[in-house]
């Protein structure tokens, strides 16, 4: 059943929703890429009743969460010049490995997760290591960041929607927020080390101009909460990869341009 509905709803007539919220992704890469939208896969039965409301729909810059994508530092401190840059690059692969293991883990502990038969594309571009390395770094730096704060603002959302009405037993979405922050933080400074300095403000801009849908039915947080783990799953094994290859390039003490 669940192929069979993948497959239609990949079709021409058929749009993607992820949550019901059609988004149109550009990269920080400066390409924009087809419509990406995500088919919510509904376990059990499908019936004729509507899901959702009208006043369901939320905007993501009138959450309460939505200061902390702005201020994404406000909670941590950094130690400076004290740190040399290939260090900073090491500490940050620390906070990306643990984030990769939370978000590892989130994604089997939704037991609907192993049920799916198929995940589709990434919500966002993400590209790969040898792509980030044909850029410069801070464009790489500016196109992660971009990334991280999408995938922080969705994340934020399904735990916020948890907190009004629960469908998981075991819910740790709180600690993939505090890692996705993690991440993203250390990974401004990284960049304040060499002088520069990443448009945090624009990486949320679109986010925080995004629409989400409130969803009400457990069987469709499954889907769209297993995907938004899976990604950033992928999303943190990306970034270790492309940590690797600046630490072997940066080991002699030298700092990119």
């Amino acid at each position: 059943m669940f192929k069979n509905y993948a497959e239609s709803c990949r079709t021409k007539e058929h749009a993607f929703h992820f949550g019901a919220v059609q988004i149109r992704s550009e990269t920080a890469l400066g390409s924009s890429i087809p419509d990406l939208f995500i088919a919510l896969l509904v376990f059990g039965h499908v019936t004729s009743n509507p899901v959702l409301k009208k006043n369901d729909r939320l905007l993501i810059s009138e959450q309460s969460f939505s200061r902390k994508l702005q201020e994404p530092c406000s909670a941590y401190d950094f130690l400076g010049g004290q740190i040399a840059f290939v260090d900073m690059l090491r500490l940050e692969q620390e906070f990306v490995s643990t984030l990769e293991d939370k978000a590892r883990d989130m994604f089997t502990s939704i037991g609907d997760c192993a049920n799916l038969t198929s995940i589709p594309d990434p919500l966002y571009y993400i590209p790969g290591v040898e792509q980030l390395k044909n850029l410069t770094f801070s464009r790489a730096l500016q196109v992660l960041d971009e990334l991280i704060v999408n995938y922080t603002a969705h994340v934020y959302f399904s735990k916020s929607q948890e907190e009004n009405i629960s469908c998981y037993r075991s819910y740790q979405a709180q600690e993939v927020v505090v890692n996705l922050e993690q991440v993203r933080c250390y990974l401004l400074h990284v960049d304040q080390i060499r002088g520069q300095i990443i448009d945090a403000n624009s990486s949320a801009r679109k986010i925080l101009n995004t629409n989400m849908i409130d969803l009400a039915v457990c069987s469709l947080r499954f889907s769209r909460d297993c995907y938004i783990f899976k990604d950033v799953t992928t999303l943190a094994e990306i970034l270790n990869g492309y940590l690797d290859s600046q630490i072997s390039l940066n080991e002699d003490g030298t700092t990119p341009t």
